[in-house]
């Protein structure tokens, strides 16, 4: 299987577990409704990207409800995060360096 396959398989098993659309999904994981039906459908998505939804899926699964069979689960206790959106052409700011230059 893919990374986009297993993907889809947790996103789908927790839809289905919480009653929610995958477009509702979709925005919780990745700030856009759209997104894990274009991966569904063939479409890629970013190594980060896949890291950052798996994990949250992961710390965020229903009690009693089983992880998919044959995809490998994140440690629930290791959450991956980053910037989820940075201005283009902009680096990102730091405290630490503006005191420096102060």
């Amino acid at each position: 299987m893919t990374l986009e396959a297993d993907l889809i398989r947790c996103a789908d098993a927790y839809c289905a577990a919480k009653g929610i659309a995958r477009a509702t999904l979709s925005t919780l994981l990745m700030n856009d409704g759209r997104s894990l039906e274009r991966v569904a459908i063939g479409g890629s998505l970013t190594v980060r990207i896949w890291q950052r939804s798996m994990s949250w899926l992961s710390a965020n699964w229903p009690d009693g409800e089983p992880w998919p069979d044959g995809v490998a689960r994140p440690d629930p206790q290791t959450v991956v995060d980053g910037p989820r959106h940075r201005p283009r052409g902009r680096p990102p700011r730091h405290a630490d360096a503006a005191r420096e230059v102060a």
